[in-house]
This record gives C-alpha cells, structure tokens and sequence, in this order.
C-alpha cells in the first residue's frame, strides 16, 4: 500500500470523526430544549448512527489490512449518508437550531464523500 493512500485512509478517518461529532453535537443543541440530550424515538436513530459511526472510525486507526481499511471506508460512506437521509425520511426531526450545523456538515459529508471514495477507487486492485 501506498503512502498516498494511507494518507486518503486517514483524511477519510478523520473526516469521518468530525461528521460524527457534528451529527452528536447538533443532536444534542438542537433537539434538546434547554435539557440536554433529548432520547425518543425520533433521535434515537440519529444517535445510534452517529455514535456507529464515531466508533469505527475511532477504533479502525489501528487497522492494517487493506481489505478491512476498504470495509470501514465504505461503512463509514454508508452510514454518513444514512445519517444525512434521516431527516427526510421523518426519522430525525429538529428545530431551528439545527440551521447552525448544516454548513460545516455539508462540508464535511461532502470530504467524506471525496476522499472515501477517492480512497476506494486508489485500491480497488490492492488485495
């Protein structure tokens, strides 16, 4: 493996991080009125899947298999756009505070999305 694609694994890491904390942090200040972390059945999905998602990325620094490095890659491509459908699909709801999120986790989806993928397409023909 190359040294370039270590470098894309770990940029899509932690890239990876910061979505997930931004997914955490706006589920906490924008959902929860004044109380908190608000837990019902609307955000619990939300923090299933981000709490998923800052996981792996977390523990997957060790990993060294290229096969296992292109799984949570592609994990972690998954549940980040999962994580950016819920509220469409009414399974995440927020209320206005949530509008201070959207920029930075546009951003950071959309790096997610180029270097997860630039990553993959870099060792598809690695074993």
């Amino acid at each position: 493996m190359t040294h370039k694609s270590n470098n894309k694994y770990y940029a899509t890491l932690i890239i990876a991080i910061c979505y997930s904390a931004i997914g955490i942090l706006s589920l906490i200040f924008a959902t929860g009125v004044g109380n908190g972390i608000k837990l019902d059945d609307n955000q619990l999905v939300g923090y299933i899947v981000a709490i998923i998602s800052l996981s792996l990325a977390c523990f997957s620094f060790s990993a060294t298999n290229i096969r296992i490095r292109r799984t949570v890659t592609l994990l972690l491509l998954i549940l980040s756009l999962i994580f950016t459908v819920l509220p469409y699909v009414n399974m995440l709801s927020f209320n206005e505070a949530m509008f201070i999120f959207i920029l930075p986790s546009s951003i950071f989806l959309l790096l997610i999305i180029f270097f997860g993928c630039d990553f993959l397409i870099t060792t598809r023909k690695l074993k």
